[in-house]
Formats: C-alpha cells, sequence, structure tokens
C-alpha cells in the first residue's frame, strides 16, 4: 500500500473547501484555504475551485438575503404582526382624538391638526408601506370627520380600504361605516 501524502492533502483541503458554500462562513474560510494554498504553494486548480465555491457562496448568501426582506415585507406572519402593531397604533390613535375633543370641543378636520397638540405622533400607516405601488402619495390613516363623529381606520394588510381586513380602533366612539368611499362619502 503506497501512501502519496500529497495526494491526500489535496482531498482533504477539498472536503473542507465545500464549506464554503456555507453562506458567509464559506467566504471567510475560502480566504483562509486560499491564503493556505498560496503561502504553500498549492494547485492552480483548487484554488480555482475554491474560488467558484466562494462565489456561489456568496450568490446564496445574496438569494436568501432577499428572500427574507421579501418575506418580512409582503409575507403572511410579518403582515399579521405588523397588523398587531397597526391595531395598537390606532387605538392610540383614536385615544388621542379623544384628548382632542375634550380640549377643542370637536374632532379634528385632518389628523394633522392632531400633530400639533401631540407632535411625536404617529400618523402613518405602516400597512400601506405593503403596497406602496397603490400609494404613491397618501400614506396616512384613513380619517373624515363626520359631525360629532368620526371615522378613522387602517387599510389593513391587503393596503385596499372598505375591505375585511380594515384595522379599527378597539372600544371607542368611532363610528363605524357600512360602506364609504376614500373621500368619507357615503355612496
Amino acid at each position: 500500500m503506497n501512501l502519496d501524502f500529497k495526494s491526500y492533502r489535496v482531498r482533504g483541503i477539498h472536503i473542507v473547501s465545500l464549506f464554503c458554500l456555507i453562506p458567509i462562513w464559506g467566504i471567510i474560510l475560502g480566504i483562509i484555504l486560499i491564503t493556505n494554498l498560496v503561502i504553500r504553494k498549492g494547485s492552480k486548480k483548487m484554488i480555482f475551485v475554491i474560488l467558484a465555491e466562494m462565489l456561489i457562496s456568496a450568490g446564496i448568501s445574496i438569494a436568501i438575503e432577499n428572500y427574507l426582506k421579501y418575506d418580512l415585507e409582503y409575507g403572511n406572519e410579518s403582515g399579521r404582526l405588523l397588523a398587531a402593531f397597526t391595531q395598537n397604533d390606532i387605538d392610540i390613535l383614536a385615544k388621542d382624538l379623544e384628548t382632542y375633543r375634550q380640549e377643542k370641543g370637536h374632532y379634528p378636520d385632518s389628523l394633522e391638526e392632531m400633530q400639533e397638540i401631540f407632535p411625536g405622533l404617529s400618523i402613518v400607516d405602516a400597512m400601506l408601506g405593503r403596497n406602496p405601488n397603490l400609494h404613491k402619495k397618501d400614506i396616512e390613516y384613513h380619517y373624515f370627520r363626520t359631525g360629532q363623529k368620526y371615522v378613522l381606520f387602517s387599510c389593513g394588510i391587503d393596503g385596499i380600504p372598505n375591505t375585511k381586513d380594515d384595522i379599527y380602533p378597539r372600544g371607542t366612539l368611532m363610528q363605524k361605516r357600512t360602506k364609504m368611499d376614500t373621500n368619507g362619502r357615503t355612496p
């Protein structure tokens, strides 16, 4: 049995170089292996193999990052989580509307008027950010004053008003609408 240590070492590096396919770690390990091969004057073929594996690892990393970003913006689970945050925000906004009414004697004509009294108040509907093509300018909560009452809601996960997933404040004197267009008029 004839042992060739040089070929054994190359096979060992081949096996270790497979770890270069693991995203992020593959790039770090690839740099270490290439440096080791250059210092020891190793096989140029092996350097190219490791470089190819590093490129594949970088491609996998980019694909995973893009998938996770897309899923975070448009995925169902993130949509439900964002809906829970929106529900909390719109409940706070409804309480602030009641505070405004107590101080001024009426509800504001717009949510911008609220920001004069509550400077840190957010009136931006985070749910509308999930569909930026539908909402180029208007990304605020839908708010309409109707006499001594008001209508306040978020478009919900689909980003379209007047659908079943719209989010309303809980436990307020707000007027629930049956069917209103985006300007607050009943058809």
